[in-house]
């Protein structure tokens, strides 16, 4: 019989050919599921495939945790999944048929972060023409997603600690009040622990958004997915795609720092330059076919030029990004995002200094982008989405039955060569 994932619906046609039965209920996920078998949801639009068993076991936490009130906390690398761990919270909530607002901390230029989560009155500031409600207002009654919270600049996290404390704000300009019933669903890549010590990051609120902690676990941690997910993405460029054992075994022996979004991206070059029906090992990018983490840079190129003054900045100030950015004449946001680009964190610092950025690790794409940290992309129709700055939101009117999708191994999505 089919394992079935509680309280979802197929995005696609092509997801559509794998359904074999539909339920009314939501159901918590089958313990003992087939090894290998490749399990497909949704989540407010944004689909995932599961197929190992510690997102199976992740999945089943989220069930039991997200009828309750409590703020949640999920911690993981880019591109893991982490929004659509949120978004399987608020699905499976009480406050379903209420608003979703997500809203990437880092997206929103530090000056317009109070405005936009607390909202402001008209003439508040030059330009202020009329009320804008904030993003606490929209999701009022629904959950509200704040990705790279540790971003979040430490004045408008003591207001952010009363809101959660149930404390009425003001509006940007306003003499009154606003109370608002809201579920915080957070994120990070960062180490809030290591921000805390380092005081950029207040304990209390720390504390506070810690009530319930999921660990996303990376993609080199669970194999399984790896093919599971290989499979979907190659599926939906071309079925009749062949995947030969060595390409699934190039895959399997990559580490992938780059996660699911990595994964997506490889499999869909591989795609489309695929000939003969097949898929080639020739067709992986170079670090992978040498079985390398990340190619080396030219010294030749500006982009190396650039990297190695990071890097010395870093070790100078002793991992300090702050201090770096100050040393370089950049923006300590800006800064954080080359650190990234360049893959900084996962490399050891010169002279025995701290890795860079040790304390933000890692980047996830603005919430405008809805780039999904799992698979595919939202199915149309199937929320309406709202967009809010840099925010969006997803309102649902009510909670309809789902269809639901059987478990199939990579080998029965698409034709595996011996």
């Amino acid at each position: 019989m089919a394992a079935v994932l509680p309280g979802f619906s197929i995005p696609s046609a092509a997801g559509r050919e794998c359904v074999t039965s539909l339920v009314r209920e939501p159901a918590a996920p089958r313990d003992g599921a087939e090894p290998g078998a490749m399990e497909i949801a949704t989540f407010l639009g944004m689909p995932a495939v599961v197929a190992s068993e510690p997102m199976r076991e992740l999945l089943r936490f989220v069930r039991r945790v997200a009828p309750t009130s409590a703020a949640v906390l999920i911690t993981g690398e880019s591109g893991t999944g982490k929004e659509l761990v949120a978004r399987a919270i608020h699905q499976y909530s009480l406050r379903s048929t209420r608003p979703w607002v997500d809203v990437n901390c880092a997206a929103l230029p530090d000056h317009l972060v109070e405005s936009e989560l607390f909202g402001y009155e008209k003439g508040a500031f030059s330009g202020a023409d009329s009320v804008k409600p904030g993003l606490f207002e929209v999701a009022h009654g629904g959950t509200l997603f704040l990705d790279e919270i540790g971003e979040l600049d430490r004045k408008l996290q003591v207001k952010l600690l009363r809101v959660l404390d149930g404390v009425p704000y003001y509006r940007l300009g306003s003499v009154r009040k606003t109370s608002v019933d809201v579920r915080i669903v957070a994120a990070t890549n960062a180490s809030l622990e290591e921000a805390v010590r380092e005081g950029r990051f207040r304990s209390d609120l720390y504390h506070r958004l810690h009530q319930l902690h999921v660990a996303v676990p990376p993609l080199r941690e669970r194999p399984e997915d790896i093919e599971a997910l290989a499979a979907w993405f190659v599926r939906q460029q071309d079925p009749r795609l062949r995947v030969p054992r060595e390409f699934l075994d190039a895959l399997r022996s990559y580490s992938w720092p780059g996660n699911v979004r990595e994964l997506r991206n490889v499999m869909t070059r591989a795609a489309v330059l695929a000939e003969g029906g097949r898929l080639a090992v020739a067709q992986l990018p170079e670090e992978m076919r040498r079985g390398e983490v990340r190619p080396v840079p030219s010294p030749f190129r500006l982009e190396s030029l650039e990297q190695g003054t990071i890097t010395k900045a870093l070790a100078r100030t002793g991992g300090r990004q702050d201090r770096a950015a100050e040393l370089l004449g950049i923006s300590r946001r800006t800064l954080i995002r080359k650190i990234k680009a360049y893959g900084l964190e996962r490399r050891p610092a010169p002279d025995g200094a701290p890795p860079a950025g040790a304390a933000e690790i890692t980047h996830a794409p603005g919430a405008a982008a809805r780039v999904p940290h799992s698979i595919g992309t939202p199915a149309a129709g199937t929320h309406a989405d709202i967009p809010h700055a840099a925010g969006t939101t997803h309102a649902t009117g009510r909670h309809t039955a789902a269809p639901a999708a059987s478990a199939h191994t990579a080998a029965g999505i698409l034709e595996l060569e011996a």
